[in-house]
């Protein structure tokens, strides 16, 4: 149950020139999975539980039809926007894998509503180990956080259970507005929940079409967060780590200081 982008090189446009007139940035916007979140050995996890209900499945055949479940929740955690709808979801995400383990041979005769529970069970969400660093440096500086992700409604709960309320001002779901990354308005909504203008703010994801273009959509100054340098240089500033995208805000031409705290 996450985002993500296309595995592989992503080729970023020629470079651009970055205006000189943006003023330091008073808000900082940050995507989620990916960029502050990750999973926590879910593959292996779900082996496990498999195996807790008599079913030995190798890893690799695991880790595809896990991923195309993935792939569904992706393309569809937008609808779910309540308790109800996200149960359904997850029951749907549950027959998607059960069909994937089918078509490598592993028909299980279990339910979809326990399938849940083995699923949800091996999706452990924790932080990147640069993540409280980053949001913390930028804390002490006076700048404001938000979240802005393609999640389900229970984005808030993991948030909670993360530690993160503490950093931020603001959490954007998809599920909760109607609309996903790239689409601007997610980003106008973080906007006017923040209370800051787009030019001085700044928002960090690891998707070169999700958070570089749809941050750009809405005027918004992008870095690409880039952890297995997959992508190739070009139009946005690109970072290794979280705590090279905090340095990266004070290097922008325009960023010369930060704000007073």
């Amino acid at each position: 149950m996450l985002e993500g982008g296309n595995p592989g090189v992503t080729p970023v446009r020629p470079a651009a020139c970055h205006s000189s007139s943006r003023p330091s940035p008073r808000c900082v916007f940050f995507d989620a999975f990916g960029t502050l979140v990750t999973l926590h050995r879910p593959f292996e996890r779900l082996k496990a539980n498999l195996e807790s209900l008599g079913y030995s499945i190798p890893l690799g055949d695991v880790e595809a039809a896990m991923r195309q479940e993935f792939a569904y929740y992706i393309a569809h955690s937008v609808k779910a926007s309540d308790p109800e709808r996200l149960r359904r979801l997850r029951l749907e995400c549950a027959g998607v894998l059960l069909e994937a383990l089918r078509e490598r041979g592993h028909a299980l005769s279990v339910g979809c509503e326990e399938m849940v529970d083995a699923l949800m069970d091996a999706i452990r969400f924790e932080l990147y180990p640069d993540a409280l660093p980053a949001l913390q440096a930028l804390k002490e500086r006076g700048v404001g956080i938000g979240l802005i992700s393609n999640w389900d409604c229970s984005l808030q709960e993991v948030v909670r259970v993360l530690g993160l309320n503490a950093y931020l001002e603001c959490v954007i779901i998809s599920a909760l507005c109607g609309c996903e990354k790239p689409d601007p308005g997610l980003f106008h909504e973080a906007l006017r929940q923040a209370g800051v203008a787009a030019e001085e703010t700044f928002h960090i994801g690891d998707s070169y079409e999700k958070d570089v273009l749809g941050a750009r959509a809405a005027g918004i100054a992008p870095i690409l967060l880039d952890r297995q340098g997959k992508h190739s240089p070009g139009d946005a500033p690109v970072a290794r780590d979280l705590l090279e995208a905090v340095e990266l805000l004070s290097r922008q031409p325009g960023q010369a200081r930060w704000p007073d705290a």
